[in-house]
């Protein structure tokens, strides 16, 4: 299915944490799981999110609290269309962009990476289709030239045994 809005290209390489937490109780989570970004809830409201590389230019001991205090990327709606995403993504100056569903319910976070990907997917998949498209109208060419070359080839026997019998009449 081709990439339409926000929601469709959602980071899975994210994980949650608790404001209150100290990064050293997510280093482990974060090193080894391939995520590529934090997100800092409070009483599941959400607080902001953070670059993997971040928590560990910081003193473990520091609260993701006081990391997220000044997070001002705006969220955008999970039905925004993918031309606007690209758009918010020059405006917050290419910094993940936390995706909400109408009624604030946080759904994820569109990063820069999410978002090529989920584009060539879709992509992709279009390709695919075109591919099959194209397979079927070379497979309509080829059964029109069949069909073409037999009738020619009819024709022209119609036309020799038609000539034949003019000759036989004479």
């Amino acid at each position: 299915m081709p990439v339409k809005v926000a929601c469709d290209v959602l980071s899975e390489k994210t994980i949650p944490v608790e404001a209150d937490l100290h990064l050293q109780d997510a280093f482990s989570r974060a090193e080894h799981s391939g995520v590529t970004h934090v997100v800092v809830f409070n009483n599941e409201e959400f607080c902001g999110l953070l670059r993997r590389q971040d928590l560990f230019a910081e003193p473990a001991h520091q609260r993701f609290s006081r990391l997220v205090a000044d997070y001002n990327v705006p969220p955008i709606d999970a039905n925004l269309p993918i031309e606007d995403v690209c758009v918010e993504f020059s405006r917050s100056g290419g910094e993940p962009l936390p995706v909400f569903e109408t009624g604030d319910r946080f759904l994820g976070v569109v990063t820069p990476e999410s978002l090529c990907d989920g584009l060539l997917a879709g992509n992709q998949q279009l390709l695919a289709q075109l591919n099959v498209l194209r397979g079927a109208e070379e497979t309509n060419m080829a059964a029109r030239v069949t069909a073409e070359r037999e009738a020619n080839q009819r024709r022209e026997e119609l036309v020799h045994v038609s000539r034949l019998n003019t000759l036989g009449d004479l």
